[in-house]
């Protein structure tokens, strides 16, 4: 073969190759895409991620380990669905993450794709509590759930940052996040923590 011939079967090749890629066919032993265990899971994908703790839960549904918090409690709790599919939860964070650890670690619980919006401060509530906000986009999600899922364009999941006093009242301390609420909602400053 010509070094000419050779040059133009290499070009085919990569040709090929990026005509694969920017379809959308994985490469040969490309890793298959990780299944949804947060926000979008199945319950049966969200247990298997997070098991249960049916025995000593003191609400109806506990999953994944005690956190440390105040009072020490279960990583998920009060899950809502839509479409057999998880949409909402309570997520204990360990008492004192900072707000960008918090951010990550509700961040992984969305498809790749999610973005965040940037945080909204609630200073002041109609109940006196404080609080952060955040939303969440992803097209993952609106394939999954539609373009107006939720009750508003472009599918937004709110989250409610936040820390737990022991009184049970929220308050905002950008360096000891407790308590992720997320809900199939867009939040925003007028919500109520």
């Amino acid at each position: 073969m010509t070094r000419a011939r050779r040059g133009v079967a290499t070009l085919a090749g990569a040709l090929v190759a990026f005509a694969t890629l920017a379809a959308g066919v994985p490469a040969l032993g490309a890793p298959k895409p990780r299944p949804y265990t947060g926000f979008g899971a199945t319950l049966a994908a969200f247990r298997a991620a997070h098991p249960e703790d049916a025995g000593r839960c003191p609400t109806t549904t506990c999953y994944g380990p005690l956190v440390p918090s105040l009072p020490p409690t279960y990583e998920f709790s009060y899950l809502t669905f839509e479409k057999g599919r998880v949409v909402g939860y309570s997520q204990a964070l360990p008492r004192g993450t900072p707000l960008l650890q918090a951010e990550l670690r509700v961040a992984e619980l969305f498809p790749a794709d999610a973005k965040m919006s940037d945080v909204e401060v609630v200073h002041r509530d109609q109940y006196g509590a404080s609080c952060a906000v955040v939303n969440v986009e992803s097209r993952q999600i609106s394939h999954l759930f539609g373009k107006r899922a939720f009750g508003n364009d472009g599918g937004n999941v709110g989250v409610e940052l936040a820390t737990l006093t022991a009184s049970g009242k929220t308050t905002y301390n950008p360096r000891a996040i407790d308590l992720a609420i997320v809900m199939p909602s867009y939040a925003g400053g007028d919500i109520n923590c």
